[in-house]
């Protein structure tokens, strides 16, 4: 028979370990026994924090909502760690009607602390794989909700069709604001600040779910900053899957948080964030020449500029849905780097500029992973060493013949240099022919370079006369800065 005496004698004498075993022994003979579970979930909590004991005292109120000690319990470890919306929400989940110092408890809590009006918006474009289960971990916020904005950007899928289904269910928390064209991501976030009733501005990407109390964690910094000098919070987003190469590759070089620690970071993620709407609007909102990425960077700076200060907290916490396919990674990817260069694209300098940037992350990942021995992490990185030069050409305001030229041109120059490597199998430059091919939608790339890629002299005047000949308006700076900045990423070494 379970001793409750026996957990509170090895609990007094700090045997916690003990402790923990012995209720673990009855718990599986008996999984929902909520005295066990209130138990359990006090020890877990006293010993490894109460984010991961909490669930037990949960599940001790679901089985019993009248139990008393565990709503007691569970009600005050959210006040100690300062979830005061939480300790709220479990007094008026459980059953709390016999108990006066209970109910008394729950009229004082909600006397002490009044939410702000909070705004929270989600982004819709192409989500109708995911928009439902953000929608539903928003409504489940234990922080309440002023008002939801759901902004269609002209989404050619079923998006909106799943989020009208949670207007009518709840026609005076949610309104849907539809945009008649696609204006992009910076657009979508001036039309919420535009709309918004509230005071504070939160959103998460639609591919993301926040954690129950992640927007109360981030109020709550907030509620600290009496001299409103903080004018943004971002929380952490986490990896939800990263069991394949694109998407662990995704979760190791494209973060979308700032580590394990509070601090003041250079920019806040856009995917988890929270705004005063008062400063956004006084820095004259986002730009919307950012159409899909680097927003978040220019507003942080814009408020930085105006005096703000931002935040980063790491225990508010959303995970990440999205999937990657090869394709989809070194697109997306490519779209991050490129946008602090995008208005320069119709001068070559500014592409050679842009090439440097991108191959100098580049030769780091390389380094990092060959350091760390994730050599299934280096494809991607070696693709994207290919293609973002490619891309930048086919994406410039060059003249036609002269970015055709010069398209066709580097990509000779960087085959060329693969052909030097011997380690380089055939295999592998067939699969790199392949996928640059694929991704380009230039299915003749190969024939084109031919001559260029095997030529025999290793002497770069033959090269690039070789060159010039089969394309003779390409631009040779562009294509040997590129071609030096991809000979050292070929060159990299582990420390």
């Amino acid at each position: 028979m379970y001793n409750r005496e026996k957990v509170e004698k090895l609990f007094k004498k700090k045997k916690f370990k003990e402790a923990l075993s012995y209720i673990e022994g009855y718990l599986r003979k008996e999984p929902e026994n909520p005295e066990m579970l209130n138990d359990y979930g006090v020890i877990f909590s006293y010993c490894y924090g109460f984010e991961y004991g909490r669930k037990f005292l949960h599940k001790a109120i679901e089985i019993k909502k009248d139990y008393k000690e565990a709503i007691i319990n569970l009600s005050e470890l959210y006040i100690q760690n300062n979830l005061p919306f939480s300790a709220i929400q479990v007094l008026e989940k459980s059953d709390i009607s016999k108990y006066q110092d209970l109910k008394e408890k729950l009229e004082n809590l909600k006397k002490k602390f009044k939410p702000e009006k909070v705004t929270f918006y989600i982004p819709v474009y192409n989500v109708e794989k995911y928009i439902a289960q953000c929608i539903e971990n928003i409504l489940s916020q234990t922080y309440p909700i002023y008002e939801i904005l759901i902004i269609d950007d002209a989404s050619p899928d079923n998006s909106i069709e799943i989020a009208k289904k949670y207007q009518e269910k709840y026609p005076d928390l949610i309104k849907i604001i539809q945009h008649e064209k696609n204006k992009g991501l910076a657009a979508v976030r001036n039309t919420a600040i535009e709309n918004a009733k509230g005071d504070f501005l939160a959103t998460v990407d639609t591919d993301a779910v926040p954690e129950g109390d992640f927007l109360e964690k981030i109020m709550m910094e907030f509620s600290n900053d009496k001299k409103e000098k903080i004018a943004g919070i971002g929380g952490k987003l986490l990896e939800k899957n990263s069991i394949y190469v694109v998407d662990r590759w995704r979760e190791v070089h494209m973060k979308q948080h700032w580590g394990d620690k509070i601090c003041e970071p250079e920019f806040l993620y856009g995917s988890t964030s929270v705004y005063r709407i008062s400063a956004l609007k006084r820095v004259g909102g986002f730009n919307e020449e950012f159409r899909t990425n680097y927003e978040d960077c220019d507003i942080s700076k814009k408020l930085k500029n105006a005096g703000y200060k931002i935040l980063y907290i790491h225990y508010a916490k959303a995970y990440h849905l999205r999937k990657d396919t090869l394709k989809s990674l070194v697109n997306t990817y490519y779209n991050w780097v490129v946008a602090p260069f995008k208005k320069g694209f119709s001068d070559v300098k500014v592409l050679i500029e842009k090439g440097k940037f991108t191959f100098d992350i580049l030769y780091k990942f390389f380094e990092e992973d060959l350091n760390f021995k994730r050599f299934q992490l280096l494809y991607p990185t070696f693709l994207s060493c290919l293609y973002f030069p490619l891309k930048d050409i086919e994406t410039s305001q060059l003249e036609d013949s002269k970015k055709i030229d010069t398209l066709y041109g580097t990509a000779g120059i960087l085959f060329y240099s693969i052909n030097q490597i011997s380690i380089i199998s055939e295999t592998l430059k067939d699969y790199l022919y392949k996928d640059i091919e694929d991704f380009l939608e230039i299915y003749n790339l190969r024939k084109k370079i031919k001559r260029i890629a095997e030529i025999s002299s290793q002497n770069s005047e033959d090269l690039l006369n070789e060159i010039l000949n089969n394309f003779p308006d390409a631009d040779l700076e562009y294509i040997s800065n590129i071609g030096g900045y991809f000979t050292k990423i070929l060159n990299v070494q582990p420390i």
